[in-house]
């Protein structure tokens, strides 16, 4: 028969395991997410939003210092029309124009780029459609009644002709921000390139095979009890008789 104190130490390794496999499961559940997200953005980025909940984008220029800088990673979330209003700060796509030099021709190129920038307008036509106007921080922040028309953003389609931002081009609304994550994925897409996307499959499948593994081990485990086994019979009595 067990003792009280080997029954306590017992219980108390027990609460231990249980405590240790919630921490495990909680640990290896963030990393399955997080790579889970990675591979899906890698290969369906306009889904993301709306599988996760989530998607970063990576501030490219210096046209929001004053909340966010270069390189800032921001979390946006997918956008509810009906709730946008001016002062939000939205993410969208659009294209921009770019000159080259090379010797003496100056040659302007369209890019596509993604752009982070409060909200400034929204306006509905006759038609009944709606378009958005929006202006980088330090227009947004100038008193309104000094604002002009050169104090909004520009936006161009794939030819270089100036279109107006509608639903279509606005991928989410800003919800936070982390500082500075978007140098380090700059840095390994610099490094490795589209060699990126084989080594996440990769690693992920790596992730994915050791959970199953835990997890088949646990399951091995619980099947066989820590508990001693006390067979019961007749008592027998050692005799020093010869």
């Amino acid at each position: 028969m067990k003792s009280i104190n080997e029954i306590s130490r017992s219980n108390l390794n027990k609460k231990k395991n249980v405590w240790r496999k919630v921490f495990s499961f909680i640990s290896w559940f963030f990393i399955v997410l997080g790579g889970s997200y990675l591979i899906f953005d890698a290969f369906l980025p306009d889904r993301t939003v709306h599988a996760f909940g989530l998607k970063a984008y990576v501030v490219q220029s210096e046209s929001m210092v004053g909340i966010y800088d270069k390189g800032d990673a921001v979390f946006v979330s997918a956008p509810r029309f009906s709730t946008l209003k001016v002062g939000d700060i939205i993410t969208y796509r659009t294209y921009i124009k770019t000159q080259t030099v090379d010797g003496t021709i100056v040659s302007v190129v369209i890019v596509p780029f993604i752009n982070t920038h409060y909200l400034a307008e929204i306006n509905v036509d006759e038609n009944g459609l709606t378009s958005y106007k929006t202006m980088p921080y330090d227009n947004f922040h100038t008193d309104v009644s000094e604002w002009k028309e050169s104090f909004f953003d520009r936006y161009y389609d794939k030819t270089g002709k100036e279109i107006l931002l509608q639903k279509e081009s606005i991928l989410g609304k800003v919800q936070f921000s982390i500082p500075n994550v978007g140098y380090i994925g700059e840095f390994f897409e610099n490094i490795l390139g589209d060699r990126i996307f084989v080594i996440l499959i990769i690693v992920d499948w790596i992730i994915y095979t050791s959970i199953f593994d835990i997890l088949w081990n646990d399951y091995r485990e619980s099947m066989f009890s820590d508990e001693p086994i006390v067979i019961k019979g007749e008592d027998t009595v050692e005799s020093d008789e010869i």
